[in-house]
């Protein structure tokens, strides 16, 4: 019996929301008893595999905003060492064009930088978490957890993106662990801020191009990178309030 670590993931999943509807339902016992047993030997070969491992958990992403943000900006650079392209970054102007303007491109071009902790207009205390700077669009990503915005936060950043962005499609998504709009936006509430939760984020990376975690197309680090992924995914799904 070959047994994926995707498939488990997926009876375990579907067993959990079958559970949730309250109806009862009889099991055959020795087949579930024999089903287990044979599961015993895939187990025990992932175990050896390492898949595991959780190195987010590891180095203690937890709710640290700033260490959130860069393994995000790793992810969103479609010249990261994931080896994904700009798979993730498709998906976020996907939500831009989708909740603010069509005139957001479909892609990044090859142009396209990824910053964190960057200060665009040169002044310090105007400190953005993420800026994407391409020739079709300029974005400002401002991540939240924990921390409270400053007073006037998001309009001096919209401020910062109306003028670094020139004739270019620009936008802030602000990023938090429930999704609620910002309170210091001023007049750029309207058609420039997309508010958006870490679950909602996760949740449009993966399903626009699903990580195929079997795919040996292009080698085991292939693979272990693809974990990386949907462990973070998996982590920044969970982050709420």
């Amino acid at each position: 019996m070959n047994i994926s670590l995707d498939e488990l993931d997926k009876f375990f999943y579907s067993f959990q929301e079958y559970r949730k509807i309250g109806r009862s339902f009889n099991l055959d016992c020795e087949k579930l008893a024999l089903w287990f047993a044979e599961l015993q030997s895939p187990l025990i070969d992932s175990r050896k595999g390492a898949f595991h491992c959780n190195p987010w958990e590891i180095v203690g992403l937890k709710r640290d905003e700033v260490k959130n943000a860069a393994v995000l900006a790793w992810l969103l650079n479609p010249r990261g060492s994931h080896g994904l392209g700009d798979i993730a970054l498709k998906a976020v102007l996907k939500k831009l064009r989708e909740n603010l303007s069509n005139v957001f491109p479909f892609e990044p071009d090859a142009s396209c930088i990824v910053r964190t902790e960057a200060n665009p207009d040169g002044d310090f205390s105007n400190r953005v978490d993420i800026e994407i700077d391409s020739k079709s669009f300029y974005l400002i990503i401002e991540v939240k957890i924990n921390a409270p915005e400053r007073d006037n936060q998001i309009e001096d950043y919209g401020k910062i993106a109306e003028l670094q962005a020139g004739q270019r499609p620009w936008a802030i998504l602000f990023l938090t662990p429930k999704g609620k709009p910002p309170k210091t936006a001023g007049h750029y509430n309207q058609g420039k801020i997309l508010p958006i939760s870490w679950r909602e984020l996760a949740a449009a990376i993966q399903q626009n191009r699903p990580l195929n975690l079997d795919d040996r197309s292009y080698g085991n680090q292939a693979i272990m990178t693809r974990y990386l992924v949907k462990h973070f995914l998996t982590h920044i799904a969970k982050i709420n309030n």
